[in-house]
């Protein structure tokens, strides 16, 4: 059986969760980035699923657990998604440029 290897990402606000690395190389993945480039911002949903897989309850429960309302924006679930993949990437040239 296969190891899986896992990457620690967090969010913009704290949020922290582990992701198998292979999720930098997720073809759904890049399709929802193209989806939301080209003006669908309901991908976003998708985006959250593919990219945080079981996390994505945690993180909603958490942002919901953050909000004063019970509520949670959107504008602020698509800030936290980005910052992880955001965070994710520069975690990866970080490695990549220091094992040149």
């Amino acid at each position: 059986m296969k190891k899986t290897d896992y990457i620690e990402v967090t969010s913009k606000s704290g949020f922290t969760c582990k992701l198998p690395t292979d999720v930098k190389d997720d073809w759904n993945i890049l399709k929802d980035i193209r989806l939301i480039e080209n003006g669908d911002e309901s991908a976003i949903i998708d985006l959250a699923q593919d990219f945080l897989g079981d996390e994505a309850k945690n993180l909603e429960a958490y942002m919901k657990k953050k909000s004063k309302t019970g509520r949670i924006k959107a504008t602020a679930m698509i800030e936290e998604v980005f910052s992880m993949i955001t965070g994710m990437k520069e975690l990866k040239n970080s490695s990549t440029s220091s094992e040149s």
